[in-house]
C-alpha cells in the first residue's frame, strides 16, 4: 500500500467511526417525540418518553430534557435515573440538576431542553430539533385549541 493509499484508507476510516458513532449515540434523530398525552403526566414526575427525551411536569407546567448525557451520550432514560430534582447517568456517574445543569462530573456541559406543543386533543409532541430555555414551560391552557 503506498503513503496515499494508505492516507486515503485512514481518512475513509476515520470519517466512517465518525458516520457509525453518531448513528449509534446520542438517541434517536432530530425531529418530533410522541410524548404521550398531557393527563399522562403528573406534577413533580420526570418521565422518559424515549428518543433521548424525558417530559416533566411542575407547577408551571410541562417541560421537555435531552437524557442524552454530554460526557459520553450515554441515554440516561436508559442507563441513568430520573427524578425531578436530579438526573444521574449511570455510565459514568455524571449529576444534573433540574436545570439540566452539571452539579457532578465527569459531564462538563448542562443537558438540553427542548419545545413542547400539545396538540387539539391533549397530545404532547416534544420537537428535539428546537431547543428552548430551561425555564421554559407549557400547560395545557397555553396552547391555542
Amino acid at each position: 500500500m503506498t503513503h496515499t493509499d494508505r492516507r486515503s484508507f485512514l481518512k475513509s476510516s476515520a470519517c466512517m467511526v465518525c458516520v457509525l458513532a453518531t448513528a449509534g449515540c446520542g438517541g434517536d434523530a432530530p425531529g418530533p417525540v410522541d410524548a404521550g398525552r398531557v393527563e399522562d403526566y403528573a406534577t413533580g414526575v420526570l418521565k422518559y418518553v424515549g428518543g433521548g427525551v424525558a417530559v416533566g411536569k411542575d407547577d408551571g407546567g410541562l417541560y421537555a430534557i435531552s437524557t442524552i448525557c454530554t460526557h459520553s451520550d450515554c441515554d440516561i432514560g436508559e442507563d441513568g435515573e430520573l427524578t425531578q430534582d436530579l438526573i444521574t447517568c449511570n455510565c459514568h456517574g455524571s449529576q444534573f440538576g433540574s436545570d439540566g445543569s452539571v452539579i457532578t462530573g465527569p459531564a462538563q456541559s448542562p443537558l438540553d431542553f427542548y419545545e413542547i406543543t400539545i396538540g387539539e386533543f391533549g397530545e404532547v409532541t416534544v420537537h428535539t430539533d428546537r431547543g428552548t430555555d430551561s425555564s421554559t414551560r407549557v400547560s395545557a391552557e397555553d396552547e391555542e385549541r
